[in-house]
Parts: structure tokens; sequence; C-alpha cells
């Protein structure tokens, strides 16, 4: 069994993705493990608190990509959430999964002190998604805060949203998404460029061709046969940035003459 991992960080797709995976039957990520938010993190934070439990984060993250255990239990709590909001399980067995993967944030991996995760494990694939728009990533992060929705199903019609972006700090705010993005790519770099997929989100996302080659590839890259599939989000802000941000001339002015205002080009 292959294992996989999508590399990333907030407000990049990695969602998207996600789901993407998990429809194809041969395939199974159990998304984001190493955030304190996270059940899984939490319980294993409980664990290096208890004697003769302690492991490192490195084993924790192979146990969650070698473990049927682990495995059946995700599964039974996946079902009973979706059965809980009205929806079918997607029931799999360990038996049919070719490539199981997790997906995180290249700051969680810097944070918990496994940046070096990849080079010891050099036959991972990875799928590197990044956001080269950081003002947009910006926007939808804020635009999560104020309304708590994280992505729009297919289904749900898209509302015009609008965003009040504050200033002050804009300018060290996006330095800080450019920093991530660097680190993201630095993780990687003695990494076999063979085994990873580099995803551009905004090259993705610019037309249905786009993702249906990419879903292709991504579906090379893990070694299952390509399926028609789309994941199951959409994104929340598809109108221009004008339209998007009550306050556009403001931000607008901001960043004029900076390596920034190009982020204002739709």
């Amino acid at each position: 069994m292959d294992k996989h991992l999508i590399l990333t960080n907030g407000r990049s797709g990695s969602n998207y993705f996600v789901t993407l995976l998990n429809r194809h039957p041969q395939v199974t990520n159990y998304g984001e493990v190493l955030g304190n938010w996270m059940i899984t993190f939490q319980l294993y934070k409980l664990g290096q608190k208890l004697p003769g439990t302690q492991i490192s984060v490195e084993k924790y993250l192979d146990l969650i990509l070698s473990s049927p255990a682990f495995f059946q239990t995700a599964q039974v709590y996946s079902a009973l959430a979706k059965l809980g909001k009205g929806e079918k399980p997607n029931f799999k067995s360990w038996g049919q999964i070719k490539s199981l993967g997790v997906k995180d944030f290249s700051i969680n991996f810097i944070k918990r002190g496994v940046a070096d995760y990849f080079q010891q494990r050099p036959y991972l694939k990875v799928i590197n998604l990044y956001r080269s728009n950081s003002l947009r990533r910006l926007i939808s992060l804020e635009a999560m805060k104020n309304t708590g929705v994280i992505g729009l199903e297919r289904s749900q019609k898209a509302k015009t949203s609008t965003v009040f972006l504050p200033t002050e700090n804009l300018l060290e705010r996006l330095a800080l998404y450019d920093r991530e993005k660097q680190d993201q790519f630095a993780l990687l770099q003695s990494f076999p460029k063979e085994n990873v997929l580099e995803i551009e989100y905004e090259t993705y996302f610019q037309s249905e061709e786009s993702q249906r080659v990419y879903n292709d590839r991504v579906f090379e890259l893990l070694g299952v046969e390509p399926l028609p599939l789309e994941g199951k989000h959409r994104k929340i802000l598809p109108q221009s940035l004008e339209a998007t941000l009550t306050n556009y001339a403001e931000v607008r002015q901001a960043l004029q003459g900076t390596s920034y205002e190009t982020f204002l080009l739709d």
C-alpha cells in the first residue's frame, strides 16, 4: 500500500482535495492530524502524559499511515458522522485501499519539530498544494472568520459575500504568508522530485479542463485508476476583489508600489 501526503497551508483548497481523494474507491485520506483541534492529536498529547505510551510525532504519523485498526476506527467515525448529517456512509475495506494518506500544513510540521519527516521517508507520494495569491488567501481567511463557512457544498448556491480587510498590518500578514509558502517548498527541497506533484490553486481552479488534467495526474501519482471525480467543496468567494472587499480602494492604496500590488489583478 502506498502512502501519500497533501502538504499545504490554510485556505489553499486542501479540503477540496481530501474529499476528492476519498471519493476514489482505492484511496483514503484522513485529513489533518497535527492540529491541536484534531481529536487524533488530542489523544496523542494525552498519551504523552501517560506512562509507557509516549511516542514521537514521527511514530504517531507512521502509525496513522500503517495501522489497520486506526483505519477501521476512522471508517466507523466517518460513517457515524455521515449518518448524523443524513448522508450515506462510504465504507471501504483495508484490502481495497492502494493509497493511504493525510493532509497537513507545513507550519504544523515545523511547529511539531518534524520538518525532516519527508526526507526520512522518500517513498511518500506528496501533493504540494499552494496558493500563489496571498491576498486572496488572506481574504478567504477573513471570510471564513466572519461566516464560519469553510467551503460551500457544490449543491449550494454561491452568495455574494463581502469582506472588510484591515490594512494596518496588511503588508506584515502578506509577508507572513509568503514565508509560509517558502517554508512549504523548503520541506521538499531534497525530496525525490518524481514523488511530488505541485499544484497551484489558481491554475487548478481556472477551468474544469484544468481540474480534470490535474486530477488525472493526482491519481497517476498515487498509482490508482484515474476516475472522473470532483471534490465536495467549491470557492466561497468567486467574485472579483473589487466586489468582495468593502474597502477595496483602501487596500489598493496600501499595496500600491509594493511587490504585492500584482495580487490585485483578477
